[in-house]
């Protein structure tokens, strides 16, 4: 069996870039968490908890602002 070669990627990221990437990020939690929490087959338990998953990341977002 041949080896496996590790790749190391870096990359030059702005201030403005990590902050992007951080907020977007935060969104697409929030997003994720919300359309959790609407699904029909999910206990009253799990729409609580991503819910509040879903405030959470969107207080860190505004608190970025």
């Amino acid at each position: 069996m041949a080896e496996q070669q590790t790749h190391i990627v870096t990359l030059d990221l702005t201030d403005s870039d990590r902050y992007a990437i951080l907020v977007n990020a935060l969104q697409d939690y929030a997003s994720d968490a919300l359309d959790k929490a609407q699904r029909e087959d999910s206990t009253t338990a799990e729409r609580d908890h991503f819910q509040s998953v879903a405030a959470t990341a969107t207080e860190l977002i505004d608190e970025l602002g």
